[in-house]
């Protein structure tokens, strides 16, 4: 065999040997920065189902308890607002799209509330993105099971 041959297959070992070194590199850096956003990624997702629930529990009162009192939910919606724009990267993209449809749903809700009127329609939507919500951001973690604080707080 002659003798450039024989370099043109050493040159290709290396290249193919420098390739698979530098793949498996990237393979690895990319599973550490995984890792070391993993915990902060829990921690924006509980922060995001704790909020939400608590804008659900609000926006229930409202329309059984208090009527006329608007505070809780007020304070809901602006606690959602300011924690926002410092965490809302870490969620995944389909709970950032759901929980503001839920604030903007909420917030429309709450209005018409404080104007006397109940929209039934509404607020059977509204319960079912609470649901559809609180449910995307457990998955948007990889967190199956969360126990259903709806349950526990006797709102079904």
């Amino acid at each position: 065999m002659p003798e450039w041959i024989t370099a043109i297959i050493g040159l290709a070992g290396v290249v193919i040997g420098v390739g698979i070194t530098e793949f498996r590199r990237w393979m690895e850096r990319k599973e550490r920065y995984k890792e070391m956003v993993f915990e902060k990624r829990l921690n924006v997702h509980q922060e995001a189902y704790y909020l939400c629930c608590k804008l659900m529990i609000a926006l229930h009162l409202l329309k059984v308890v208090e009527k006329k009192n608007n505070t809780d939910c007020v304070k809901a919606v602006a606690r959602i607002h300011d924690w926002w724009p410092h965490k809302c990267l870490y969620l995944d993209n389909h709970s950032q799209g759901l929980i503001l449809e839920v604030l903007r749903l909420s917030t429309h809700q709450v209005d018409n509330i404080m104007e006397g009127k109940i929209d039934e329609v509404l607020d059977v939507h509204i319960d079912r993105m609470f649901n559809k919500t609180l449910e995307c951001i457990a998955r948007g973690i990889g967190v199956k099971y969360l126990p259903d604080i709806r349950e526990q707080i006797g709102l079904q």
